[in-house]
């Protein structure tokens, strides 16, 4: 696992100053129960600049994240590889009362002393970007109730063929 990276993430704003590198996924806290496996490296970049809010400056750090990461799919219940891509706007907050006066347009992400951990920060970029449903494209799609394959090895959809099968076992239980 690599050493968390601590910043002084307020002098890389007033510098408008930019970070980029690689993180083993292993490295990133709150991740390893969504994945399959934390095998690869998360590719980021950072670019930091500032907005004036309420209480005055506000550091921002635009984030872009690549990875490939390993998810188990939802239909088949195999593992797959997946490209992950992100880019989002994190304002660092001190506290909820600063996050609540924050647009639309920004994701607070509390940062307290202006010490940012970069490892917390792409773990929870990695977890927002992922999907909510992981479905290899590749898997088979599910069959459906009611189908059938006609001549041409197309599925039929016969939508109420389980209701009809629901009817007969009423029939059958009145008897």
């Amino acid at each position: 696992m690599s050493a968390t990276r601590i910043v002084n993430a307020r002098k890389l704003a007033v510098n408008r100053s930019e970070l980029q590198g690689s993180v083993p996924i292993q490295a990133l806290s709150g991740v390893h129960e969504r994945l399959a496996d934390t095998v690869g490296e998360l590719n980021y970049r950072l670019y930091f600049h500032s907005i004036r809010g309420d209480e005055g400056m506000l550091p921002v750090v635009r984030v872009n994240l690549r990875a490939e990461v390993s998810l188990q799919c939802q239909r088949s219940m195999q593992p797959f590889r997946q490209l992950v891509k992100s880019e989002s706007q994190v304002v660092l907050v001190a506290d909820e009362k600063q996050a609540e006066t924050l647009g639309d347009e920004y994701e607070p992400f509390a940062c307290a002393d202006d010490e940012l951990n970069i490892n917390a920060l792409l773990g929870e970029e990695l977890l927002l970007a992922l999907p909510l449903v992981a479905i290899d494209p590749k898997a088979d799609p599910p069959a459906t109730a009611g189908a059938e394959q006609n001549d041409a090895g197309e599925q039929e959809q016969h939508p109420f063929a389980g209701l009809a099968a629901i009817k007969t076992k009423l029939a059958a239980a009145k008897d």
